[in-house]
């Protein structure tokens, strides 16, 4: 069974979509990826999961390739190409998905990705498991450094998500801009308050930029719950 999470609906990336772009985002989460969220880039297979019915026939092939390929621009998809064939990887989909069983994918993984199974060997016999206890997804991050440490990016990948492509652009903009010490401390703030958002720690890094931030002072939860970005906050 798939998971589609409450908060998916209150997205501000899914808000800015057009109503087709959502409900095709929402069909290969839900119909259209295989058990390690990958699928082929295939407009016809895709209409066939995500667009059966007779009046869906508004909707061209274009339309698909050029929606999931926005996607990939957002850093939602990974879109690579192995054994003739463009195949797509859901990049957060181990941070969605957490399936008591979970089948190996006919399509190879992309470079670095950690594929995670669990599947039934026969009556009697102990499962198939592959890197089961593990968080799975792209393993190794990118990014800029400091001294030879990503410690800004390194830290996020580990209290936040997995870094997309456009995550790690961000990233590398907010470090060039407030300093990688600056940025750990936003992140130390959003795990603390739960509100584990790139636009929250962007939020924070710009207050700071705009009124200056007071070197040592540790920031409360009721610091932000009273501030203009107080809306990604969850009580």
């Amino acid at each position: 069974m798939r998971v589609i999470r409450p908060e998916t609906f209150t997205d501000d990336w899914i808000g800015s979509l057009d109503y087709f772009s959502r409900w095709l985002w929402i069909g290969l989460f839900a119909v259209v990826a295989d058990d390690q969220g990958r699928f082929w880039l295939n407009p016809l297979k895709i209409r066939a999961a995500v667009l059966p019915h007779p009046k869906d026939a508004v909707v061209n092939d274009e339309q698909i390739t050029q929606a999931i390929k926005s996607f990939e621009k957002a850093g939602k998809i990974h879109i690579y190409y192995k054994e003739k064939k463009s195949i797509c990887q859901i990049i957060s989909w181990w941070k969605h998905q957490k399936p008591r069983w979970a089948n190996s994918s006919e399509y190879p993984p992309p470079d670095k990705w950690m594929d995670r199974e669990r599947y039934g060997t026969g009556q009697g016999k102990a499962p198939h498991m592959l890197n089961w206890d593990l968080p799975g997804g792209f393993t190794k991050v990118k990014a800029v450094t400091k001294n030879g440490e990503s410690v800004a990016h390194n830290m996020y990948a580990a209290n936040i998500d997995i870094i997309s492509p456009f995550e790690e652009e961000v990233l590398n903009q907010l470090v060039a801009e407030h300093s990688q010490e600056w940025v750990v401390e936003s992140i130390e703030i959003a795990v603390k308050n739960n509100v584990k958002k790139l636009s929250y720690i962007s939020a924070i890094l710009e207050k700071w930029g705009k009124n200056g931030k007071t070197t040592g002072k540790k920031s409360t939860h009721k610091d932000y719950l009273e501030e203009e970005f107080a809306e990604f906050i969850e009580e």
